[in-house]
């Protein structure tokens, strides 16, 4: 009828708080009345709430120090490339400060104005080396990313044209693929679109690289490179990219369009006309050297508010506070 355990100093949840506080004060300061007590103790009050049956008890607990937990970080600092559409704009690298709790179109929307590029023409794509491992959704949580394994890329394209993924490889003296170079995208702006085209159009997009005469772009026989179908493994595909109408063929036998080619040099012509050092020659923008973690300040009041949030259990789940797991015991 008191309202009040003895045994546990349990409180009922009918029992006022200023009743319930100084009664548990004054048990405490019998014991403990001293000018340290009045100086640097206090007291604070937890509630226990049953999920099964809904009753309700508190308790009132003195205290001399508390631990608590520093808030966490709201920002991270990214290192960011954009390979452009351009073919005489090196890839260049950003540095950018993005919510560490957003969603990838955050992101973007701190790359577009970092670099003056709309974010509906960026695809987000993790790099590993010189081939595309995935590509981010705007969706994607940003958390998620994949830290450290990979390298983060933003490719310039149109919004309304389907992308093809560009490898650059060479056979060398096995029959495997090895990768090399920036990957690319292209988009094809017709469905009868030359073979011929395209290849000059792949050309174009390599010519602050790649030196080639026009001679050698007449035809695929005078090429140093084959162009093949591949998947996002690298692996090649039995699909021939030019029909019998020297038309380019992006549409597989199952329906679906090819969205990974490799331009596969042979070795010697790619050490002739391929010049990777200005292949892999990147630009750094200014936000690349004077972008900075921002000074991490951090509020009692945060602390305090973080050591007070309210923790929800389930059923079997242990309470991680010490006076909650001796109420469980009780």
């Amino acid at each position: 009828s008191s309202g009040i355990n003895a045994e546990y100093g349990r409180w009922h949840e009918n029992t006022a708080d200023s009743v319930a506080a100084q009664s548990s004060w004054d048990n405490h300061k019998k014991r403990n009345d001293s000018i340290i007590t009045d100086l640097f103790h206090g007291q604070y009050r937890s509630r226990l709430e049953c999920p099964d049956c809904q009753k309700v008890s508190k308790i009132f607990d003195p205290f001399m120090y508390m631990s608590v937990s520093l808030p966490r970080k709201e920002e991270k600092i990214r290192d960011i490339d954009i390979i452009w559409l351009h073919p005489d704009k090196k890839r260049t690298r950003y540095k950018i400060i993005t919510p560490r709790e957003g969603q990838v179109i955050d992101l973007l929307y701190a790359m577009e104005k970092a670099s003056g590029l709309s974010a509906d023409r960026m695809m987000l794509c993790e790099l590993s080396q010189s081939i595309i491992e995935s590509t981010i959704s705007t969706t994607h949580k940003l958390r998620d990313i994949r830290e450290g394994r990979y390298s983060l890329c933003v490719f310039e394209r149109e919004p309304q044209l389907p992308v093809i993924k560009v490898y650059n490889a060479y056979k060398g003296y096995t029959s495997y693929l090895k990768y090399f170079g920036n990957p690319l995208v292209v988009q094809v702006p017709k469905e009868d679109m030359s073979y011929k085209d395209f290849v000059i159009m792949l050309y174009l997009r390599m010519s602050r690289y790649v030196q080639l005469t026009e001679e050698q772009l007449q035809s695929e026989d005078t090429l140093p490179f084959k162009i093949k179908s591949v998947n996002q493994f690298g692996v090649e595909q039995s699909h021939d990219l030019c029909n019998e109408e020297e038309n380019l063929n992006i549409t597989m036998a199952n329906g679906k369009q090819v969205a990974y080619i490799a331009i596969v040099w042979d070795l010697d012509a790619k050490d002739e006309y391929f010049n990777i050092d200005l292949c892999n020659a990147m630009d750094y923008d200014d936000s690349y050297r004077t972008t900075k973690a921002r000074k991490n300040e951090v509020d009692l009041a945060d602390c305090i508010e973080m050591y007070c949030r309210q923790e929800n259990t389930k059923r079997g789940q242990y309470v991680v506070l010490s006076e909650l797991q001796r109420l469980q015991a009780s």
